[in-house]
C-alpha cells in the first residue's frame, strides 16, 4: 500500500455527505492513469447479455487484469459491493478486483455507518 498525502486529503475533501463516488474517482484519477488504469473501459463485457458494464477502471496484465470499483454512500444500503465482486467473475479479461470503499459513512443525521468493516465481514 502506498500513501500519497496529497490523494488523502482530496479523498477527505471528496468524502462529505451527500458526495459521489465520481467526486472520488476524480481525486485519483491521474494517479490511476499514471498506474495503467483505464477509466470507464468498454468492451470487457461484450459477449454478455449486459454487455454495457463498465467498471471504474481497468489495468489489463498478462494472465487477467485488475477492476478497480470506488464505492461510498450506496455501499451497505443497495449492496452495491457486490455487483463488483460479480464483475469481476464474469469478466474474461480481469482476475482480480480492488474495491475502495470508505471506513466510515456520516449519514443526514449524523450517524456513523461503519462502512468497511460491513463489507469486510
Amino acid at each position: 500500500m502506498f500513501s500519497i498525502p496529497e490523494i488523502a486529503e482530496g479523498i477527505s475533501e471528496a468524502h462529505v455527505f451527500g458526495a459521489s463516488s465520481a467526486k472520488v474517482q476524480s481525486v485519483i484519477l491521474k494517479k490511476m492513469t499514471e498506474l495503467g488504469f483505464q477509466s470507464e473501459r468498454k468492451g470487457l463485457f461484450k459477449n454478455m447479455t449486459a454487455a454495457g458494464i463498465r467498471p471504474d477502471h481497468f489495468k489489463p496484465l498478462e494472465g487477467g487484469g485488475i477492476l478497480f470499483e470506488v464505492e461510498r454512500g450506496k455501499t451497505i444500503a443497495n449492496n452495491m459491493d457486490l455487483p463488483d465482486v460479480w464483475k469481476t467473475h464474469i469478466c474474461s479479461e480481469a482476475k482480480h478486483l480492488f474495491l475502495m470503499i470508505p471506513r466510515i459513512r456520516v449519514t443526514g443525521n449524523h450517524r456513523e455507518q461503519k462502512i468497511f468493516q460491513s463489507v469486510e465481514k
